[in-house]
């Protein structure tokens, strides 16, 4: 009877152990790339250039991003479901529309899949409100990190004014 109990015993503890470890995320792909275009500024991690626009020209300057930056971004697109996203986020017909306004493009590849889509900040609804949310945070996840380089850091303001 007692090495029936601490069988049971050992068995129950094994399976709370591994219910409590959470799985580490997948390894982004080897062919995981993204590209970030916003009004001024864009980023190609697969050439690792970063652009800003002037009213002159475009400056350019090489930003690596490190493996720890990089596996965050992609399980962000997957926790997001980036490939469900549409390929404009589309206003409500009703809502506030603000002027000036700018549009941010964002496109993946990776697993042999290609996604691009666009949101803008014209309106303030959009018809599919949490993915037109989780790309907001996608966006400004992936400019936090590209801010924080020295390379960028070292780039003037751009001159460009919304009009």
């Amino acid at each position: 009877m007692k090495v029936t109990s601490y069988i049971t015993l050992l068995i129950l503890s094994f399976f709370i152990c591994r219910c409590n470890f959470k799985s580490e995320p997948d390894h982004y792909p080897s062919d995981f790339t993204f590209r970030i275009d916003g009004w001024s500024d864009d980023y190609d991690s697969e050439t690792q250039i970063y652009k800003r626009g002037y009213s002159n020209g475009d400056s350019s300057a090489k930003v690596s991003l490190t493996e720890k930056e990089l596996q965050s971004i992609f399980e962000d697109f997957e926790e997001f479901e980036f490939f469900t996203f549409p390929k404009e986020f589309e206003c409500e017909k009703f809502g506030m529309f603000q002027e000036p306004n700018s549009t941010t493009v964002i496109s993946v590849t990776y697993n042999k899949k290609f996604k691009r889509s666009r949101n803008t900040s014209l309106c303030e609804f959009k018809t599919q409100r949490t993915n037109s949310g989780n790309f907001d945070r996608l966006a400004r996840k992936i400019w936090q990190i590209l801010d924080s380089k020295n390379e960028v850091k070292k780039m003037a303001k751009t001159d460009i004014v919304l009009l």
